[in-house]
């Protein structure tokens, strides 16, 4: 069954498909990036994204570049996850910074091919959505844009009605990252998977890299 993890920008969701993967059953490694050392993973074609964060191999990042159809999707998503395998991947839209598939004609497709996927929450007054603030001001100072912290607020307290299917599991992943037992029940659930005895060594080890943002290293 392949999944689809739908967030934003700096929304923790490259952590969610890798403990996806992790749990899946899938061969992923990853890199623990620090915005100083990242030189051997960050080609000059890409962008220094002046925070802690993970690069996932196989990247399952599927690049949308014009309107598709159930057949043309199809053939591009098998070019980058081959169809013997279940695959944890995002989509990248045509608009800039996210994989958010909400409301998009991407879900469409996706949902009518069979595709599970996993929508993100994020309380923004939890910590994490003050971590999420601050990561967001550093991609604004490396992609050279104002930060403006008022929209951003605005943008993550607006509601969003997210389809109702079996297919769709809404994750909160503030308390996911707080090792909240009953939301990590329901991920596992989800994934129709078995628990992982040391999820939260997982989960700790990915908290104490990030936090790392909160002071003045990064």
């Amino acid at each position: 069954m392949n999944i689809c993890v739908s967030y934003n920008a700096c929304e923790f969701g490259d952590f969610i498909r890798y403990f996806s993967s992790i749990h899946t059953n899938q061969f992923t490694k990853v890199h623990w990036l620090d915005p100083k050392g990242s030189e051997k993973y960050l080609q000059p074609k890409n962008k220094q994204w002046g925070m802690h964060r993970l690069l996932i191999e196989p990247n399952k990042n599927i690049k949308l570049t014009e309107t598709y159809n159930k057949n043309s999707f199809l053939k591009l998503f098998e070019e980058k996850c081959p169809s013997s395998s279940t695959h944890v991947y995002k989509i990248k839209t045509s608009k800039e910074n996210t994989h958010n598939i909400l409301g998009t004609p991407e879900y469409d497709i996706i949902h009518s091919l069979g595709h599970k996927v996993i929508f993100t929450k994020l309380e923004l007054l939890s910590d994490w959505g003050l971590l999420l603030l601050k990561r967001l001001e550093l991609l604004s100072k490396v992609l050279d844009e104002k930060f403006d912290k008022e929209w951003w607020i605005k943008f993550y307290q607006k509601k969003r009605d997210y389809p109702k299917h079996h297919l769709n599991h809404e994750l909160q992943i503030d308390k996911l990252l707080d090792y909240n037992e009953d939301e990590y029940n329901k991920l596992v659930k989800f994934l129709d998977c078995k628990p992982i005895d040391d999820w939260k060594e997982i989960v700790k080890k990915y908290t104490i890299w990030i936090k790392k943002d909160l002071d003045n290293t990064a």
